[in-house]
């Protein structure tokens, strides 16, 4: 059925997500999905918590039909309102609904529900991996799912795991990056990097962008003072055949894994020298264009 148009609806007044979000309850693309459509629902995890600053993984479920969230509950416990503590959700080929927050230097802590389909009851879930922050759930064809993240620190390295089965289960994990990798110099040694994802339409292929980190102390070179939390430069691009393990530069290069800073010179698309960035949003048209 045709919806009416826009002007014609009856205006309803805006209702509130949560009542007591922390400061990023919903972070950036770095981490995700934290919001997925369901029918008529969209189920959508964010942290926050009344009280003293905290961040403690939230659900709620918005009524498209009604225009009505659900009240927000608590599903678990955070150490914190840090942002890496955020949780995130998939649904598996069971349809169980997961969820995983608390990741930073650990496995984080992993929850799915009780019933198919059921957001509101959870329980504990086994471990994916010893080490995940930043993690982001991407589909791709077949039936398949794709998990994405940082292992470590700054001077950590990135990587994916598949599954076959909608996210119920993971296989082994396949570095991507890591750029202090047979570190040379000081600039290697000190050479992380953070990334983000895009995935194609028809969910074949994964396409990569980051940036270089430069975790050296000092003053900025260009900007003569103090900056450790922004020494991003300079991004890169990586087309990524997730079945084998293929990465391709945009020129066709193929670039062996991980790939470290010195090899991705031959991957990078645009030279920032000392001015500041960060890692890209990317978006993929369908038609080989990024």
């Amino acid at each position: 059925m045709l919806r009416p148009p826009l002007e014609s609806r009856p205006l309803v007044p805006p209702a509130p997500l949560a009542e007591f979000g922390s400061e990023k309850m919903i972070y950036d693309l770095r981490m995700g999905p934290q919001a997925v459509a369901d029918g008529n629902r969209v189920i959508v995890v964010y942290q926050g918590g009344e009280g003293v600053p905290v961040g403690h993984p939230h659900v709620a479920v918005y009524d498209r039909a009604l225009r009505r969230w659900s009240p927000g509950f608590r599903v678990g416990e955070a150490a914190g309102r840090d942002h890496h503590f955020a949780p995130i959700l998939w649904r598996d080929g069971r349809q169980l609904w997961h969820i995983l927050y608390n990741c930073h230097f650990s496995p984080g802590t992993h929850l799915v529900s009780r019933r198919p389909e059921d957001p509101t009851a959870w329980q504990p879930a086994p471990a994916i991996a010893p080490s995940i922050s930043y993690p982001t759930v991407w589909t791709l064809s077949g039936g398949r799912r794709l998990l994405f993240y940082r292992v470590e620190g700054h001077l950590g390295y990135w990587v994916y795991r598949l599954s076959r089965d909608g996210g119920a289960t993971w296989e082994a994990e396949r570095l991507l990056l890591d750029f202090s990798y047979q570190a040379r110099d000081e600039v290697d040694r000190w050479a992380g990097e953070y990334a983000s994802l895009a995935v194609d339409p028809d969910g074949s292929t994964v396409h990569l962008g980051f940036c270089r980190w430069d975790e050296r102390n000092g003053l900025h070179p260009r900007y003569r003072f103090h900056c450790e939390l922004l020494k991003r430069y300079s991004l890169y691009y990586l087309q990524l055949d997730p079945e084998t393990g293929r990465l391709t530069s945009s020129a066709g290069q193929n670039l062996t894994p991980p790939v470290n800073r010195r090899a991705a010179e031959a991957c990078k698309v645009h030279d920032t020298g000392w001015e500041l960035t960060n890692f890209p949003a990317l978006a993929a048209d369908g038609h080989g264009r990024v």
